[in-house]
């Protein structure tokens, strides 16, 4: 049988999945790395990632033959209740090759400042891997954009980060809808980086059309394309001038969504990317990255169009502040 801990994780592990569960950020982090370690070890029975009784089946038979998800199931449920971890005093690992047992103690997630889980042998377990998608659009007949010089700097940046062998960086450039949808669906990316144009009437996000030219995205599309990868993509940035109206229809499946709040010129555009990705690089949450990258536009004195944070649960700029 299940146990309470594992309920509890369950629940807000199937919610997550789903598109909701814990707001608390070392919450949903957990239901991120619990879903990674589900589809790493496999799971149980064909309806574990929808059905809450096969779920919590499934959680409690991984986590018992792998101490680190165990860890994680307990921290889950603490977080979830806001309570602390049950007391774990020793787990038991079997040793392959003889009788002999070895007793672990129990390792505490939150000791660590970065959130990561410690594992039986006492050492704080790696983040997991990521895929960041840049994607790039400065049309024919419309003011040129350096997106080039952007996405060099990101990578520059990254190349450079403490996670650089956990993130990989695709760039997409000269991007058509049908280029957007594909890259999307082989990529499964974390974090989505649009740089490029908003239409400046209807503040729509512009990609290119077969000829080069302007193609304005109906946000509708883009509401209906980002719902297919809720617990997928994380965070959506949009680096488009004109502050594209699109961020509304996106933060409904995607937790947090990143757009200027008017416009946003190519060198404010770059210094945002960087204090971004420098955040994120060394293991930041996305909205402290967020304030990193405000705080770089603040510090050089590009606060023009500052890019706001908009979360799911608000539908409203997250710590919003005058430039």
């Amino acid at each position: 049988m299940a146990s309470d801990a594992t309920a509890r994780a369950a629940e807000a592990l199937l919610a997550y999945r789903h598109g909701g569960g814990p707001t608390d950020l070392r919450a949903r982090d957990l239901c991120r790395r619990l879903a990674d370690a589900i589809r790493t070890n496999g799971t149980v029975g064909p309806h574990t990632t929808n059905s809450p009784a096969f779920l919590k089946l499934g959680l409690e038979l991984i986590a018992n033959r792998d101490p680190e998800v165990r860890a994680l199931v307990d921290a889950l449920a603490s977080a979830v209740s806001g309570g602390e971890a049950p007391p774990r005093s020793s787990q038991t690992v079997n040793v392959t090759g003889n009788g002999n047992q070895v007793y672990v103690a129990g390792g505490d997630l939150h000791a660590a400042d970065s959130g990561s889980p410690a594992t039986a042998t006492g050492q704080t377990a790696a983040p997991s891997p990521f895929t960041v998608l840049f994607a790039a659009a400065s049309p024919e007949h419309e003011e040129w954009l350096r997106v080039d010089r952007e996405a060099r700097a990101v990578r520059e940046v990254l190349d450079r980060a403490g996670l650089r062998q956990l993130i990989r960086l695709e760039v997409r450039m000269a991007v058509r809808p049908q280029d957007f949808l594909q890259a999307l669906l082989a990529l499964r990316p974390r974090v989505v980086h649009f740089a490029g144009h908003g239409d400046p009437d209807s503040g729509e996000l512009c990609f290119e059309d077969e000829d080069g030219g302007s193609l304005p995205a109906a946000p509708e599309g883009l509401r209906v394309i980002f719902s297919q990868l809720r617990g997928i993509v994380e965070c959506v940035i949009l680096n488009a001038r004109h502050g594209p109206a699109s961020a509304d229809a996106i933060v409904g499946p995607i937790p947090y969504v990143i757009a200027p709040q008017g416009a946003l010129d190519d060198s404010a555009a770059l210094t945002f990317s960087t204090g971004f990705y420098q955040a994120l690089g060394e293991g930041r949450s996305v909205p402290e990255a967020c304030e990193w990258g405000r705080g770089l536009l603040l510090l050089t004195r590009r606060g023009s169009g500052l890019p706001e944070l908009v979360t799911r649960t608000s539908g409203a700029p997250a710590g919003a502040r005058e430039g």
